[in-house]
């Protein structure tokens, strides 16, 4: 008795071979999906009207501009109305039913024509290779061009003995299967005799690598030689059939019965390889049928309709053979029925296979398919299947059966349930999936207008914001196939109003989305004559064109988005034609900036294009525009008084004097301004009026682009900051910081130039002034208490440190002697200032916009990370990690990576004990004893397991038993920080080695504080890790007595002389007593951008740290340990 065969040729016990029951409704509930907040299932009662409204008009209301009482009618509905005859009369072209057919079939003999030469060699051919050279698949494989001789040479065979042919055939279906070495002979053409071979397959010995592995030929991906190996099976089936019709042997009981009756039973097998290719090959001789027959329906038509045929017997003849066809498809069809929706994952290549041969039946015969045999209904159900492939194959097959214009009136009668099941994969967990059903609508409005609905527009609006990339794109090639027959101006408005209409939309995805698909948006001169009919009553629908263009140029001229989304466009080559388009729109964009002088939003949009435009690349000369250019702007300069315009204004403006033929003209241009404004603020310096507050603003602007240190002295700026107003004091403040860095940028200079004895003396006015600068600025911090000039000094300040410290790095680089203008926040009351600030002011403020709170945040770490303030103060926002991960995870994260990529390896090992640790004496301040069954302790317990998610600590390192030593050492220094080992037993699971696991145990034990053996945490923490120490050992101990192969053997001493590296991958958890591990899962992504500043040294970190907690680590020693004394330097160094 031979074994039974190995559990992965065989189907799933649990695998359905029966047709699920469960309602389309409840299937569809149970497919995963991304989201069902915007689905909206498209409604038909909107299109079968009569009104005499086209479509497009219908449908283009969605885009209409909130203003619904507005009467006044704008280029896109005009283009509405004119559009209405032209959709009316639109006619689709149908295709000849010869090309058609010709494009739905495989064409077996062209691809072999194309191939050249076949290699046979590789795993593939080894494992598919012929035993027997006389067998139908040796000939086959040996020989695919010649596939028609072959059939031929068959049939020669079948007249001489019918039989043997017969027995060919099947031993072909058993070698493609993988048996080759199985015989049929023992066939007896009786009842139930297929059946008695099927089953003996299962007792019968297979190959070592089939019987290994489970691999069989139809299974194998579409390699090269796979791919041509199946070809020439399904090409050898295909003429076949075709051949046995032309010879009329196709109706022969001798040879459809046997070789039906056997796919049957293959069809129907337990063996995963037999089943597959019984149901491929069933469905390669039913397409084939389906072709014959549509070929003997045009015959019958033609005898018909021929008058000179007076015979009924050709076409009683005919009409028999049409009535055997029909037998012969229905019962193939059968076999598809009962397979096409097996959920086996090893069945899904034989499934798409399916689906792909559906689709052809489809498109030949609708008639029968479609209506009669309802074929769609089992399309629809595997749209809905639990395999993302098949669901994919499946909208695969919808789109391919769009694409005939004969098939799309027989969707008719369904069509409603067609486009429901579709639209529900708009929001499927595969986005691959979701995009194949967008653009089957797309389709549809292409070729049917009236399958669409208004809903369905509404949701493609949506989608055009989706988070994934992809499916944006999609949701904008719908949109642009809706609006092809708009004018580009009426097409430009509807981007608009889409922009418009939207909640929270962001212009940076819509641009994104239309940027390579819609034309329009990249037709520069296009904005412009839209914009030029100027600012009437629809300045709303101005503003959002506006806000589209100076973004499409930005895309344009950067290749990115600066909003980045999942599968995000890359970033692409910039071509110099480019910004020479940009440039021939200078003097309309001029015009424009007069035009919208009074309106900002407008402004702020067209002067962010400006600082874009790389001058440099332009060829030509526009000296001329750029004069006119650099007036316009002077005069909005003077003219306004907003902060962000001024902003957007001085970049425009100053950017001109990179021109090199303009240079000197632009530089003429601000110094006239520059003098112009520091004149009016000395005038007015002394004054509390709106003319000083404007002054100073200005001054403060024009400060950051040019030197203006020579027209102020520092009294005047200072002593002007304490006897102005709130609002004019924080511009002096803005000032007094640009004079600061203006004044470093000169001694750099000085040092360039090698005068290195006038550096000292500035040094010590340089150190003087600043100090000077800060004390002032905390003095309104403290003075202030959230009011709101609170935040602008808070950002003057924060702002200040950063830029200086990040014009001082390269400095320091050329000449050490800079080390001595540094800057740091060592006071404590200082530092306290801002830590309050943070914690009262932005942390917990609700009322502030998230992205506000956000840049507000991502200003105190950078303060850190340029070693402003000490690296410990991170803690009041690390403590937040598990809590508000939504809100300030991403920062986090960042900070966490510029630590995990210092030199010092325990900078964040560090950082991360000290954050726990001071939330753990937040607790013992509020309760005195930390329970761990309070919320705040179990908040700890989470805060703990979050730093464990970070990526940081997925991959093994040496380095990280650290983090258990200090947590030890923490912990038995006082007796109320004992609790703090039930924290400290997470990071048991980061010790991959057995040794380290050993020493830290030793460490544990050798450290214990007498009296504390019979604590409570104590005990826990010491039989977690005794646990994880012996089942480690006890598996070490299982591997070695474990008989390994010579190859092992030797790859085992090359590891131990090369040592661990620490790049083994993870091993398995042993089974521990806790009930709860930390996950080491990934953590979701944040399409929010952020930028840390990372300037600054590692050492200048560990000078800037806190002393407070010194005493934490200073009573014991780790002894025994190869990392002991270099633990001890860096508790040291680092303060924790």
């Amino acid at each position: 008795m031979m074994a039974s065969p190995h559990k992965k040729l065989r189907l799933s016990p649990k695998t359905s071979t029966l047709s699920p029951r469960l309602t389309q409704d409840s299937r569809i509930t149970s497919t995963p999906k991304r989201s069902t907040e915007n689905v909206v299932s498209p409604s038909f009662s909107t299109i079968s009207s009569s009104s005499g409204r086209s479509m497009r008009k219908r449908l283009s209301d969605v885009f209409e501009a909130q203003e619904s009482n507005s009467n006044k009618s704008s280029p896109s509905s005009k283009s509405g109305e004119n559009d209405q005859t032209s959709v009316s009369s639109r006619s689709f072209t149908t295709p000849s039913r010869g090309s058609e057919t010709e494009a739905l079939i495989d064409d077996y003999d062209a691809y072999f024509d194309e191939t050249l030469r076949i290699k046979y060699t590789g795993t593939i051919w080894e494992l598919y290779k012929p035993l027997n050279k006389h067998t139908l698949y040796a000939k086959i494989l040996d020989d695919p061009c010649n596939t028609q001789d072959i059939v031929t040479e068959l049939f020669m065979l079948y007249n001489q003995k019918p039989q043997k042919a017969v027995l060919s055939i099947i031993q072909f279906c058993v070698d493609v299967a993988g048996f080759q070495n199985y015989d049929v002979s023992a066939f007896s053409f009786k009842d139930n005799d297929a059946k008695v071979i099927i089953d003996s397959l299962e007792e019968f010995d297979k190959p070592e690598i089939f019987e290994s592995t489970g691999r069989y030929l139809l299974m194998e991906p579409k390699t090269d030689l796979a791919k041509t190996l199946k070809m020439a099976i399904y090409n050898f089936i295909n003429k076949l059939i075709l051949t046995a019709h032309d010879k009329c042997i196709l109706y022969e009981e001798t040879f459809s019965k046997n070789v039906c009756s056997f796919l049957k039973c293959m069809s129907f097998s337990n063996l995963k390889a037999v089943r597959h290719t019984g149901v491929v090959i069933g469905m390669k001789i039913l397409t084939a049928l389906v072709i014959t027959c549509d070929k003997i329906n045009r015959e019958l038509k033609n005898l018909v309709r021929d008058p000179n045929i007076s015979a009924d017997s050709t076409v009683s003849q005919k009409r028999e053979q049409l009535n055997a066809f029909n037998n012969l498809l229905e019962y193939f069809y059968f076999i598809f029925i009962k397979n096409y929706h097996i959920q086996d994952s090893s069945m899904i290549d034989m499934r798409i296979e399916c689906l792909k041969e559906l689709q052809i039946w489809m498109k030949l015969n609708p008639k029968m398919f479609i209506t009669n045999l309802q074929a769609v209904d089992y399309q629809m159900k595997m749209i809905i299947d639990r395999s993302k492939d098949v669901r994919f194959a499946a909208l695969v097959a919808c789109e391919g059966l769009l694409k005939s214009s004969g098939v799309v009136k027989f969707l008719e009668p369904i069509k409603q349930k067609f486009c429901d099941t579709i639209s529900k994969r708009f929001y499927d967990i595969d986005y691959k999936v979701a995009v194949k059903a967008i653009d089957i609508f797309t389709i549809m409005l292409r070729w049917d207008e009236h399958f669409i609905s208004a809903d369905t527009v509404k949701v493609m609006t949506h989608l055009v914001f989706d988070n994934i990339f992809p499916i944006g794109a999609a949701a904008c090639r719908f949109l642009v196939t809706l609006f092809q027959e708009y004018t580009p101006e009426a097409t430009l408005e509807a981007l608009a109003k889409i922009y418009m209409k939207q909640k929270n939309c962001i212009v940076q995805l819509l641009v994104e989305g239309f940027l390579h698909t819609c034309p329009e948006i990249q037709n520069w001169t296009l904005y412009c004559k839209v914009l030029l009919t100027g600012p009437d009553d629809r300045l709303q629908l101005k503003e959002a064109i506006s806000d589209i263009f100076s973004e499409a140029v930005s895309q344009t001229l950067t290749g990115k988005s600066s909003k980045m989304r999942v599968l995000s466009r890359t970033v692409v080559d910039i071509e110099s034609t480019e910004y020479q388009k940009i440039a021939n729109c200078f003097p309309s964009l001029n015009k424009l900036l007069q035009m919208y002088g009074d309106h900002p939003k407008v402004l702020i949009s067209l002067l962010k294009i400006f600082p874009l435009v790389n001058t440099n690349i332009i060829t030509g000369n526009y000296c001329e525009e750029y004069s006119k250019l650099s007036i316009t702007n002077q005069i909005l300069f003077d003219h306004h008084t907003d902060e962000d315009l001024l902003n957007k204004i001085a970049e425009a403006l100053f950017h001109f004097r990179n021109v090199a033929d303009f240079a000197e003209r632009a530089c003429r241009i601000t110094e006239t301004l520059g003098t112009k404004h520091t004149a009016e603020l000395n005038t007015f310096a002394k004054r509390a009026s709106s003319k000083t507050c404007l002054a100073a603003n200005k001054v403060a602007i024009l400060y950051a682009h040019m030197d203006l240190n020579a027209k102020f002295t520092w009294e005047i700026l200072s002593e002007s900051c304490s006897d102005a107003n709130e609002q004019t004091a924080v511009h002096l403040m803005t000032c007094c910081a640009w004079f600061l860095i203006w004044n470093l940028r000169s001694m750099s200079e000085i040092s360039q130039k090698r005068q290195q004895k006038e550096l000292p003396g500035l040094f010590i006015l340089h150190n003087r002034t600043c100090n000077e600068f800060t004390d002032m600025c905390f003095k309104t911090l403290e003075y202030l208490k959230g009011q709101p000039f609170h935040f602008k000094v808070y950002e003057c300040l924060c702002d200040f440190f950063i830029t200086y410290s990040n014009e001082l790095g390269p400095s320091i680089k050329f000449n050490k002697q800079f080390e001595d203008v540094r800057l740091r926040v060592d006071d404590k009351s200082k530092q306290n200032t801002i830590i309050d600030f943070l914690d009262k002011h932005i942390l917990v403020n609700k009322e502030m916009s998230l992205g506000e709170r956000r840049k507000q945040v991502v200003r105190f770490v950078d303060l850190v990370h340029v070693d402003i303030l000490p690296i410990t103060v991170l803690s009041n926002v690390f403590k937040l990690y598990h809590v508000n991960f939504k809100e300030y995870g991403p920062i986090i994260e960042s900070s966490l990576k510029c630590m995990a990529d210092d030199p010092d390896e325990n900078t964040i090992l560090f950082m991360i004990i000290h954050t726990l640790a001071s939330c753990f004496e937040d607790i013992l301040k509020k309760h005195h004893a930390v329970d761990i069954n309070t919320e705040e302790a179990k908040h700890l317990q989470l805060l703990v397991k979050q730093f464990l998610k970070f990526e940081y600590f997925r991959s093994p390192k040496r380095h990280l038993k650290k983090l258990l030593y200090f947590s030890i050492k923490y912990a038995f220094k006082i007796y109320n920080n004992y609790a703090f080992l039930y924290y400290a037993k997470y990071f048991i699971d980061l010790l991959f080695d057995v040794t380290d696991q050993k020493e830290v145990f030793d460490f544990f034990k050798k450290n214990i504080p007498r009296g504390a053996e019979k604590n409570d945490a104590v005990l826990y923490f010491a039989n977690y890790m005794k646990s994880v120490t012996n089942a480690a050992m006890a598996k070490s101990k299982t591997k070695d007595s474990t008989p390994v192969s010579t190859k092992d053997k030797e790859n085992r001493e090359l590891r131990k002389s090369k040592g661990d590296s620490g790049k083994r991958g993870w091993p398995k958890k042993p089974e521990t007593p806790s009930k709860k591990k930390a996950a080491a899962t990934s953590t979701p992504k944040n399409s929010k951008s952020f930028s840390i500043h990372t300037t600054g040294s590692g050492k200048g970190k560990k000078k800037a740290t806190s002393e407070s907690n010194i005493e934490m680590y200073e009573e014991t020693s780790i002894h025994d340990s190869e990392s002991g004394d270099e633990i001890d330097r860096s508790l040291s160094q680092m303060r924790l």
